[in-house]
């Protein structure tokens, strides 16, 4: 079976679509012939897959190794006009597509830029989707929070890396240390209510000795804002920021000193960063738009408070409260992040493409 995907990749680590599509093609490769075209043509991506920088007068059928004639497309995120270009002259009414928005459909997500996104939905993206062959989505919470152009669609995670032993082993410290790690932006990723939490109640989290570090780079002015919020709230000596993102070795040493990973979001897609706190073995606290929640509760592994700063509070404080449970905590995140391998998410979507190509499904 032949597999292109086709996406916008920027150089921005702290993109999902970045980090994600070529994760999904190293990973399918092992069940399918699998191909990431990017028509971001100033940026090459790094993949253990095939992959190829492709231009807007390049076509589909002038591929070579049997990609000019792929089984199905697969086509990530929404309003990149690079990608909208390409789709119409070189895909669309010529090959079967399946579209993952990654959060871009969400009633949430379309409230921003709202007349731009609307006008644009009417001239190309309501085809677009009705076109594909399915939308895939990313989590039951994504689906039922976003608007749909077509009935016929997946529900299929991201997947994890899952190591083979769990690395986490509880802190035998006195601080409590609560970590984020992801985009700065204050509005979706719920920073604010959380600043707004620990603002409520001060001296409990400083008699305590509990710290919140957030980290992500900035996105559209988000570090300014939480910064500005961290200040105005006279929190910053329990909470910090750092707006200059951090990645790989020491993301997961980052990760593995801290006792609680957190993410109280107002939408996602799926979000890879409390994925990456499962494999660890990291507890974590969760609000339910992360479309993890039921997961975290069935599994025992962590908090799900509302969006409100006092259920975040609450949540906090049973967290600290409760900290001689982190170990089963722990143990039950790590075997919850199983579920989400690659191996097994990338075998899935294989056989569920397969379902839509041979009509299987």
């Amino acid at each position: 079976m032949k597999i292109i995907h086709l996406c916008d990749i920027t150089n921005r680590k702290n993109s999902g679509v970045s980090v994600i599509v070529p994760k999904y093609v190293e990973h399918q490769s092992k069940w399918a012939d699998v191909l990431l075209l990017n028509v971001n043509s100033e940026v090459v991506v790094p993949t253990a897959g095939s992959y190829r920088n492709i231009g807007l007068d390049e076509a589909i059928s002038d591929l070579e190794g049997g990609f000019d004639k792929p089984d199905i497309i697969v086509i990530h995120d929404v309003y990149s006009v690079r990608l909208l270009r390409y789709y119409l002259k070189h895909v669309k009414g010529k090959y079967k597509y399946v579209t993952i928005p990654h959060g871009g459909l969400m009633r949430v997500s379309q409230k921003k830029s709202h007349i731009k996104k609307t006008i644009a939905n009417m001239l190309f993206y309501r085809g677009y989707f009705a076109g594909a062959e399915a939308v895939q989505y990313l989590s039951a919470a994504e689906y039922n929070g976003s608007i749909h152009y077509n009935k016929k669609h997946l529900i299929i995670p991201n997947g994890i890396s899952v190591p083979d032993t769990k690395p986490y082993t509880v802190n035998s410290g006195e601080d409590f240390s609560i970590i984020y790690i992801g985009r700065i932006t204050p509005m979706q990723k719920g920073l604010d209510l959380l600043i707004e939490a620990v603002a409520l109640d001060k001296e409990f989290f400083a008699s305590n000795n509990i710290r919140i570090d957030l980290y992500g780079a900035d996105y559209k002015g988000g570090a300014a804002a939480v910064s500005e919020l961290i200040s105005t709230s006279g929190v910053e000596d329990i909470i910090s920021l750092n707006a200059e993102g951090i990645y790989g070795h020491d993301k997961t040493e980052a990760l593995l000193a801290s006792d609680m990973f957190i993410q109280v979001s107002r939408w996602e897609g799926m979000p890879s960063g409390i994925l990456e706190a499962f494999s660890l073995g990291l507890p974590v606290i969760v609000s339910k738009e992360t479309g993890l929640a039921e997961d975290v509760l069935a599994a025992d592994c962590g908090y799900v408070p509302e969006l409100n700063a006092e259920s975040i509070l609450n949540c906090l404080k049973e967290a600290y409260c409760n900290r001689n449970n982190l170990g089963l905590l722990s143990d039950n995140a790590y075997q919850l992040s199983k579920k989400y391998d690659w191996g097994v998410v990338a075998k899935r979507t294989v056989e569920e493409y397969e379902g839509i190509v041979y009509g299987t499904n």
